[in-house]
């Protein structure tokens, strides 16, 4: 992360300190202790595809991931209306 930091631009930079603080604060997730966390994926990052890499497919991602979440709760006559069901 410090090495893919400090080739941006300077404008675009991050502190190394704020770099380093959040890679020891990460918390990976833990199925085991908060089940939610079961259907979490790992993505590729640009630079990690190497050179000459095929793009990653986001254009075809995307929508399955909007697929894939749940909305939110219903809210105001959606909601009046989920209850009366």
């Amino acid at each position: 992360a410090l090495r893919r930091n400090a080739a941006r631009q300077e404008s675009a930079r991050v502190a190394d300190a704020t770099v380093s603080h959040m890679a020891e604060v990460l918390q990976w997730p833990d199925p085991a202790r908060h089940p939610w966390e079961c259907s979490t994926i790992s993505l590729p990052s640009a630079s990690s595809s190497g050179a000459g890499a095929e793009p990653f497919p986001w254009d075809r991602l995307a929508p399955l991931l909007a697929a894939a979440v749940p909305a939110g709760p219903p809210n105001g006559e959606e909601a009046e209306e989920a209850r009366a069901e």
